[in-house]
């Protein structure tokens, strides 16, 4: 029990400075988060900081959520696991905006999906 306990502390700790260092960077999506941490992250809620298309500074930050998986992470703009969050009755406004919680079923809105999409280059291509 006791050295599932310090495994458990060691994992928090390095957690919490993983997160120390994320805060000090400018990071414009989730498959920057995962190079920058060289792999040491989990799937969850993070800040991003997308850049204003056409290169300008960045924008807003925005919490979004990241699932890691095969190696990438990859920006999550729609999760749906148990219908609690009902997709079919809203407004224009509501996807525009966003609605649902990260930490279950969302999706992020269609400004955000814009800023995401409109950064310029991205880094994380797949070689063919």
């Amino acid at each position: 029990m006791e050295c599932l306990q310090l495994s458990m502390d060691r994992q928090k700790s390095s957690l919490s400075k993983l997160g120390a260092l994320l805060d000090g960077m400018d990071i414009k999506d989730c498959g920057e988060i995962y190079r920058n941490t060289k792999g040491r992250m989990e799937s969850g809620i993070y800040t991003i900081y997308p850049r204003a298309s056409g290169g300008g500074d960045n924008i807003a930050p925005l919490r979004v959520f990241c699932r890691v998986k095969a190696g990438r992470a990859w920006t999550v703009i729609q999760r749906r696991q148990d219908g609690s969050v009902d997709f079919y009755n809203r407004t224009w406004e509501d996807y525009r905006r966003g609605f649902g919680n990260l930490t279950g079923e969302f999706w992020l809105g269609n400004d955000n999906i814009h800023q995401l999409t409109n950064q310029g280059r991205s880094y994380d291509t797949i070689d063919t």
